[in-house]
């Protein structure tokens, strides 16, 4: 009956908000078991039902704590920074002007990104290995969601976490189709009304998560994408959210972007874009 229905999904939205709390240290079987749960995690972020969104937040906490926890054991560096989602209002913009290594607090000032070597654990060739199921599906989720959505952070930081143990090809073409999906909301003649803004801001904030992880190649890409965004004068919040991304690449990849385009040549237009910057 129906009581017994509503009582079973209550025993399974509590069983599954223990799930990120069993990820937050990892797990000694995740070789055996993560690929067995993988259908059910990518098939439960595929339901759009209310209580399908709610256990998303738990799904997409727990698979992020996972990435993390593998990522830091084979050497690498969790950043964090705000997604700038929340209340979807400019008073959330996204922003990296205070990255900081996650376990550690520490400010990772204005250097490059750090590097390391890579340690190729077990558990670090189970999830590289599942990048490509993962990540689409994370993407998917996002697709239907909107800035302000409460899960939407959460999807964000997932998708950052992954890009941590992604192979490089993958995350070159995640980073392609972003760019892709970000110049097609931004550029003024096809940005129209409040959904295209938001979707706007929606793609800075995810590319926004994958900057630190960016291959090489796709480092002068992604500023010459947002090079025009850094002097709009019709979209505050997109320009806004492009000096955000700047930060982001100056801070971890400033050496190689200084390899390819000029100083001179960025402050020229960081310089001119002070005409159309808002106060804020």
């Amino acid at each position: 009956n129906s009581s017994q229905v509503a009582l079973i999904k209550a025993r399974i939205m509590q069983l599954l908000s223990l799930f990120p709390d069993f990820c937050h240290l990892g797990t000694s079987d995740l070789v055996s078991f993560f690929p067995r749960l993988l259908p059910e995690l990518t098939a439960a972020l595929q339901n759009e039902s209310k209580d399908g969104m709610n256990s998303a937040q738990h799904i997409l906490t727990g698979i992020a704590q996972l990435a993390n926890v593998v990522h830091e054991a084979s050497g690498g560096t969790v950043y964090m920074g705000n997604t700038g989602a929340g209340n979807g209002g400019d008073s959330q913009d996204l922003s990296l002007g205070d990255l900081e290594e996650g376990g550690t607090g520490n400010h990772v000032g204005g250097g490059p990104a750090r590097s390391f070597t890579r340690v190729e654990t077990p558990e670090f060739k189970a999830l590289s290995g599942h990048a490509h199921t993962v990540l689409p599906a994370i993407l998917s989720f996002l697709e239907r969601s909107s800035i302000g959505d409460p899960s939407f952070a959460s999807a964000v930081r997932c998708v950052s976490a992954w890009t941590s143990v992604a192979p490089t090809s993958l995350v070159t073409v995640i980073s392609k189709k972003l760019l892709q999906l970000l110049l097609q909301s931004t550029t003024p003649n096809l940005s129209v009304g409040t959904i295209k803004a938001d979707a706007g801001a929606s793609w800075m904030a995810i590319t926004l998560a994958v900057v630190p992880y960016l291959p090489a190649p796709m480092i002068h890409i992604l500023y010459k994408t947002i090079r025009p965004l850094l002097s709009i004068d019709q979209s505050i919040s997109s320009q806004k959210r492009a000096y955000s991304v700047l930060e982001a690449v100056l801070t971890l990849h400033g050496d190689k972007l200084f390899s390819l385009e000029p100083r001179e040549a960025i402050l020229e237009v960081v310089n001119e874009s002070l005409m159309s910057a808002h106060v804020s």
